[in-house]
């Protein structure tokens, strides 16, 4: 049997501490005998320089993956993470665009980011909230760069051949800030112009991209009747992000159900007017399909089929999106659901978005369907 002095017992248990310090020290003891070691060898001014270039390094390597980065509803990174203080000179602080003023016939050059503070003042209200706001001004920056750049390689319209865009709704309103003072008052330039500006600044260079190239037809409207269009039901060319979604949030919008009426006698002039068409008779009026919206695809009046486009053109309703009912005395009952073509990011939608908590990015991605928003690269 054998045995064991003492002596061989108390070896054993400093050379199996000695053995505990070689193993590999905790993050925090780390970090307390590398600058034990600094500070012997090194004088107090070259200790904190040390301390200045390796300290948020070495606390980064050490506690990285411990506070995630916060995410929205749909798990997407909030923008404001995403792009923490993007200046404007990153992509567009410096870019020009030229403008077709339509009233004094003539073109102007100025800023874009500037332009797109005219252009957000324009086509919607200062009293939306904040998000609704910003997710207009990476629109309004996408539609205005893809003009811009389509117009530099095939040419600009044929209705203002001078510029890529002009100040009206065939592209986008646009009101200098003098204009939308004498408009609006100083008051609404104190607060409602600033708030403006704040979302096109928040949303500096950044647009909308579908598989990494650039939207070239972020459109948008004032309303929906609760869904948005099919770009092909509405216009002709189909876009895989021109999707009908649902747009759920429109419960502010002043356009839910606008009644509009129209004497028999009337339809039949404007119809046989414009189209041709004779022997008008509340027998041969009637819807005959619908869209994927929910807007009228085809109606027939008299002995010919119309498109709902062309019956709201037509009759000047003010959506594609309606019913039709007959009151007393031959007249029809048009009644709209809506404001505007219907395709695209409904604009009072994206306003109910924001008030139920959405964000910027989550409004444009549901509107566009499979787009990301990112910085502009200079090209489509």
């Amino acid at each position: 049997m054998l045995t064991f002095s003492r002596h061989f017992f108390t070896k054993l248990r400093n050379r199996t501490r000695r053995s505990h310090r070689t193993a590999l020290p905790s993050p925090r003891r780390f970090l307390h005998r590398l600058f034990y070691r600094i500070r012997r060898t090194l004088p107090l001014s070259a200790l904190l320089l040390c301390t200045a270039l390796f300290l948020p390094a070495l606390l980064v390597l050490l506690f990285s993956g411990s506070t995630p980065l916060s995410h929205d509803q749909n798990g997407q990174r909030l923008e404001s993470q995403l792009f923490p203080n993007l200046s404007p000179s990153v992509a567009t602080a410096n870019y020009a665009v030229t403008i077709w003023l339509t009233d004094e016939q003539r073109t102007c050059t100025l800023n874009l980011e500037d332009y797109l503070v005219g252009v957000v003042a324009s086509e919607m209200p200062s009293s939306f909230e904040p998000e609704a706001l910003k997710a207009q001004a990476v629109a309004a920056r996408t539609y205005s760069l893809s003009r811009v750049l389509r117009g530099e390689a095939s040419g600009f319209s044929a209705d203002h051949p001078q510029a890529a865009l002009c100040d009206t709704e065939h592209c986008q309103v646009y009101r200098p800030a003098e204009e939308l003072a004498a408009i609006k008052g100083q008051s609404w330039m104190t607060d409602g112009y600033e708030k403006i500006k704040t979302a096109v600044r928040e949303t500096a260079g950044l647009v909308l991209l579908y598989e990494g190239s650039l939207v070239t037809q972020p459109l948008f409207f004032s309303a929906s009747g609760g869904r948005t269009e099919n770009s092909e039901d509405v216009f002709v060319s189909a876009y895989p992000y021109l999707r009908s979604v649902d747009s759920l949030y429109e419960g502010d919008s002043p356009y839910r159900a606008v009644d509009v009426s129209v004497p028999l006698a009337e339809l039949a002039d404007l119809a046989k007017t414009e189209y041709g068409i004779s022997d008008v008779s509340l027998k041969n009026i009637r819807i005959l399909s619908y869209t994927a919206g929910g807007s009228v695809a085809e109606m027939q009046i008299g002995d010919k089929v119309l498109s709902g486009r062309q019956i709201r053109s037509l009759l000047g309703l003010r959506s594609g999106d309606f019913t039709v009912s007959i009151a007393a005395g031959d007249t029809l009952i048009f009644t709209t659901s809506g404001n505007g073509h219907g395709v695209g990011m409904s604009q009072y939608g994206a306003n109910g978005m924001a008030l139920a908590g959405y964000s910027c990015s989550q409004i444009l991605q549901h509107y566009y369907s499979g787009t990301e928003i990112g910085p502009f690269t200079g090209s489509l």
